[in-house]
């Protein structure tokens, strides 16, 4: 991931990730730095390229991964469909870092009446630990690979990246629900009730026969 100026900082009335071409210039874009908190400027000049900048001089470099890791998750809270290996997901009530058991997932939704649970990898894949945590609940839980990306990759492409791209995405743990499976419960014993009410009915009659 390259090293570049800083063009995104987080907004602070939305507290999301603002590309510097739509903030206001200067101190006027009520921004601060991903990584540190402290505020930033909005350098808007037309001799250098566009960036903001710490207000006060620093050694932070302005949270290059934060920063893409918040756009991704807020690339899935604000959508309601994401495309994974064999499947394409309907969700709603997306949110992220909601504490779940011994977790805190980068994502959270809800499909088909369950949870999903979204991890974004930036550099690294998730620990191991957390990803046997999902296995050994059994929860429906991806991991989405965004490592090698420029951390300013244009919204629309990292958009397609998260939400269409399946390449990038690696199904921790995943099956059928157990609603399905009682489902198809219900349909089988719908036809075994008559059945079995035919059967006894049916020895009813012979033991009658055998009597007459």
């Amino acid at each position: 991931m390259r090293s570049s100026p800083l063009k995104y900082a987080i907004y602070v009335p939305t507290n999301k990730p603002i590309f510097i071409d739509t903030a206001r210039n200067g101190r006027e874009c009520n921004c601060i730095c991903a990584e540190c908190g402290k505020v930033v400027d909005a350098i808007q000049g037309e001799r250098n390229e566009k960036h903001f900048r710490h207000s006060v001089e620093t050694d932070c470099k302005g949270g290059l991964e934060t920063i893409l890791h918040l756009r991704a998750k807020q690339i899935i809270v604000e959508n309601n469909q994401i495309e994974l290996p064999g499947v394409g997901l309907n969700y709603t009530g997306a949110i992220s870092e909601e504490p779940f058991l011994k977790v805190i997932p980068d994502v959270t939704v809800i499909a088909n009446g369950e949870k999903v649970f979204f991890e974004i990898a930036l550099t690294n894949p998730k620990k191991k630990i957390e990803k046997e945590f999902y296995i050994a609940n059994k929860l429906k839980s991806v991991e989405i690979h965004l490592e090698g990306l420029d951390y300013d990759i244009p919204q629309d492409e990292l958009k397609r990246i998260v939400l269409i791209n399946v390449n990038r995405k690696e199904i921790i743990f995943w099956t059928e629900t157990s609603k399905g499976d009682g489902l198809l419960s219900m349909k089988i014993s719908r036809y075994l009730v008559p059945i079995a009410l035919l059967a006894i009915i049916y020895k009813l009659f012979q033991s009658w026969s055998r009597r007459r």
